[in-house]
């Protein structure tokens, strides 16, 4: 019989974890964002 070889990105854990990383990044670049708009002064210093 031939075992299917599955892909790295197939497997559960893998998924799983790779989505909780990218949701924390977003989370964030989402939060970096809300402090430059809620001080505006820095993002000048920042252009």
């Amino acid at each position: 019989m031939k075992t299917e070889k599955k892909s790295f990105f197939n497997i559960p854990a893998v998924q799983t974890i790779l989505a909780s990383v990218l949701c924390i990044v977003v989370g964030l670049l989402v939060g970096y964002i809300v402090l430059l708009a809620i001080n505006s002064k820095g993002l000048m210093k920042l252009l």
